[in-house]
């Protein structure tokens, strides 16, 4: 039997990732980390490697939106997500974040449009699951996000959301907002977590 996760990728891209059915009840989280399993990323090739660690995330989203070409749903085969595992992922991808912006060798992947985007609205998104107790949408949460964070956030976000499908390079003041952004999350997430 074959599952697959489609992940809308801001309308243009899918994330494929294919599961056998004998798998079953192996999809905890935290047990799938090191594993390593088919799976296609953007503009990448079929291969055979880790799971990210925003890997709840996708479970989540697999449990919940997930469709099944052929066979039982993903909610038979994947272990439920719990608050506990999406924080703990969100945590661990702003550290990094925040390690890889403070490192000259690492921060110019914030130059990128696509890429700066991806980090605004995911910090929304994460910024909704630790006020909210789950997860909404990068949109749905970056639309949370301007009406709840400070005001300082809100032109940085509204770009994000209406600039990601650019592939333009990002401003130096943009990327010094953003970083400021990755440190707001990991000062809220440490303090409350």
């Amino acid at each position: 039997m074959k599952h697959f996760q489609i992940t809308p990728y801001w309308d243009i891209n899918t994330v494929l990732h294919y599961f056998l059915e004998n798998i079953k009840n192996i999809f905890s989280p935290s047990k799938t980390i090191e594993k390593k399993y088919p799976q296609i990323e953007k503009d990448g090739d079929l291969k055979q490697d880790s799971l990210e660690m925003g890997w709840p995330f996708q479970c989540f989203t697999l449990q919940k939106y997930g469709l099944t070409i052929e066979g039982p749903s993903a909610e038979s085969f994947i272990t439920p997500v719990t608050q506990n595992e999406l924080l703990h992922a969100a945590s661990s991808i702003i550290k990094l974040w925040n390690d890889q912006a403070h490192d000259q060798n690492e921060v110019k992947w914030l130059e990128n449009r696509s890429e700066q985007t991806f980090v605004v609205l995911t910090l929304c998104r994460f910024h909704y699951l630790m006020s909210n107790k789950t997860i909404a949408s990068k949109s749905d949460s970056a639309q949370w996000a301007i009406n709840m964070l400070d005001k300082k956030w809100v032109n940085l976000i509204n770009k994000a959301n209406k600039k990601m499908l650019q592939e333009r390079e990002v401003d130096k003041n943009e990327i010094q907002t953003t970083i400021e952004f990755i440190e707001f999350a990991l000062e809220t997430i440490n303090s409350k977590y």
